[in-house]
């Protein structure tokens, strides 16, 4: 039956013709009808799903000619073990040299430490609190109490003694002052006596005659200044004031004027040693004035130094007090603190713990876990395996050599084909020694070979300022049809996520740094036959990103299992005469044509975004 009717329709053209014409005409009808309005943009939805996510990077090259490969180390120490010579055969995960590994070793032991403490601290939390706890956390609240009440003690101690040091400071500045006083009191009415005609009156004059006269006037001058602070100083010290502030200002006055009284003894002394002898005036009379007047200065000077003592005692005892009363705060902020501290811990105690506190130790125990894997691939650097089977081709190294960091140490022959694969910086940054590799070669179709990744250049090759890696890749497989010199791709898998929230590439956009999808309110949709209208526009949901590959992206937070996305967005134009049905003349007489430039999808244009579209 079914060849009758291929025979009919090349004999019957206008009938086919006929046929066609009424079978596009429904097919562009049901189209258009299902498709939503004109000027309707319809949206392709997909399910939030789990799945693996494998991520790789692609190289190309050739099939090697030689199967020779360094054996590098990864990690910088001595050789305590050499377990091969030249010519020896290995199998794949046979150690070949052993490392000093006593630092790594350290850091497994640490980690392991830590980790072990997390999940006690973990456990604890967990458990909840016993009775010798909540016992003991209560006596240490008892002591926090104590050292509180104790530090306020203190506090008061300090000042009290603060209060008595500085007024004992203040009355020894008195004391020294009424000596000043004393002792200026006998230079200036006494010992001046015979120097001057009419001591202590404001007219005195010098009892002998001087050749420098400028001396002499001064000392009138100074003579009378001098009484005048001597009487002032008198007064003080019959009215000593109670406030503090008062004598220190009057202390201040009194170091600065005494420069003055110094001042008057250097000039008389000028005087002195200006007189001249005559009748009435012998020179031991004036030798006994300049010994007179000596003694004067060195009071002058005493007296300026004693004043100035005392007002450097009052300031470091002002400054001792402070830092004493400061200090007695300070235990009082630290006692009270640890007050606090012990009540929070006992009331921590007798409610339970916190399930924040529990999901934060939890996150330390990861964190630990993580700290010890680190350690513990580093420990394996320092043991050197062979990755895979061969024979030992040179052996440079003894026992006891430094060995470098990404440094070739031994050679191996394998019988295993190899693969030189040309990397990109940045991707040979993501590739390690025993990578899973698929290889596909164009001269033979259909062929995927696996393989692993056996080495990585540890310096790269500058080419027109491009720099490449060079990796090799050993074949799982042998085929007799894989020759030396044939190129070849290769897909190095460098990560794996597996059992995680998944959304197609399209889906995922970005804007202003920040990444997100496109989730519609799915009371307003309704469905047609390319996907869903909505009568909201949608909505941008912030997301965080994980590991993509050529078609999917990891979401690892931001989206829930089962949720709806938008992965296509389909606007379609308002013109009516662009969305009908091609003629069926013009597919008739250019359809090749048609076909070689690019079928038109009528009155839609497709828009993407994000990765794969």
């Amino acid at each position: 039956m079914f060849q009758k009717i291929l025979k009919f329709f090349p004999r019957h053209k206008f009938v086919t013709a006929l046929v066609i014409i009424i079978i596009v005409a429904i097919a562009g009808f049901a189209i258009h009808s299902m498709g939503g309005g004109a000027g309707q943009t319809v949206y392709v939805l997909s399910t939030v799903e789990r799945g693996t996510i494998v991520s790789s990077i692609s190289g190309s090259g050739q099939v090697s000619a030689s199967n020779q490969i360094d054996i590098t180390s990864k990690a910088a120490s001595t050789i305590t073990d050499l377990k091969v010579q030249k010519g020896q055969e290995v199998k794949e995960g046979d150690i070949l040299v052993s490392l000093d590994a006593k630092d790594a070793v350290s850091s497994v032991r640490d980690a392991q430490i830590s980790l072990d403490n997390a999940n006690l601290s973990l456990q604890k939390l967990k458990n909840g609190s016993t009775e010798s706890e909540i016992t003991a956390s209560k006596l240490q609240l008892d002591s926090a109490q104590k050292n509180y009440d104790q530090a306020k003690g203190d506090l008061e101690v300090a000042k009290t003694k603060a209060d008595t040091d500085l007024n004992n400071t203040y009355d020894d500045a008195k004391s020294a002052l009424q000596s000043v006083y004393s002792s200026l009191d006998d230079s200036l009415n006494r010992q001046l006596d015979g120097i001057f005609i009419n001591n202590n009156t404001d007219n005195a004059k010098l009892s002998f005659l001087t050749a420098d006269s400028s001396a002499e006037y001064d000392t009138y001058n100074l003579k009378i200044k001098a009484k005048n602070l001597l009487s002032e100083m008198k007064d003080f010290l019959q009215n000593y004031p109670s406030d503090h502030l008062t004598i220190d200002n009057k202390l201040s006055e009194f170091s600065s004027d005494l420069t003055m009284m110094q001042n008057f003894f250097s000039r008389l002394s000028d005087a002195v040693n200006g007189a001249i002898v005559t009748n009435s005036v012998s020179q031991s009379t004036i030798s006994g004035y300049k010994s007179t007047v000596a003694s004067l200065k060195s009071t002058g000077n005493s007296s300026v130094n004693s004043i100035n003592t005392q007002i450097r005692n009052i300031a470091n005892q002002k400054t001792t007090n402070v830092n004493n009363i400061r200090s007695a705060e300070n235990k009082i902020a630290d006692a009270s603190t640890s007050l606090t501290k012990a009540g929070n811990d006992l009331k921590d105690l007798q409610v339970g713990s916190d399930p924040l506190d529990i999901r934060a130790q939890e996150l330390q125990v990861a964190k630990a876990q993580i700290n010890l894997s680190n350690a513990q691939e580093k420990l394996a650097d320092y043991t050197i395996k062979a990755s895979f089977d061969g024979v030992i081709a040179e052996v440079p190294i003894k026992k006891g050599d430094n060995v470098t960091a990404n440094g070739a140490i031994l050679s191996l022959i394998t019988k295993q084909q190899i693969a030189e694969i040309s990397l990109n910086e940045v991707d040979a940054a993501s590739v390690k020694v025993g990578q899973l590799v698929t290889l596909t070669l164009d001269a033979i179709e259909g062929l995927s070979i696996t393989g692993k990744v056996a080495d990585v250049d540890s310096l790269g090759t500058v080419s027109q300022g491009v720099v490449s890696y060079n990796t090799k890749v050993t074949f799982d497989t042998q085929d007799s049809r894989v020759k030396p010199g044939m190129s070849i791709s290769a897909s190095i898998i460098t990560n794996t996520s597996q059992n995680v929230l998944t959304v197609p590439n399209s889906a995922i956009k970005n804007s202003n740094g920040s990444t997100y999808v496109e989730v519609l309110d799915e009371s307003g949709l309704t469905t047609v036959a390319t996907g869903v209208t909505s009568k909201t526009a949608p909505r941008q949901q912030q997301v965080v990103v994980g590991l993509s590959d050529d078609s999917y992206t990891e979401i690892v937070s931001g989206l829930d299992e089962g949720a709806k996305v938008v992965s296509k967005t389909i606007a379609a134009t308002a013109s009516k005469s662009n969305s009908s049905a091609p003629s069926l003349l013009q597919n008739l007489g250019g359809s090749n044509r048609a076909g070689s430039a690019g079928a038109s999808t009528g009155n839609r244009t497709f828009q993407g975004g994000g990765p794969g579209m």
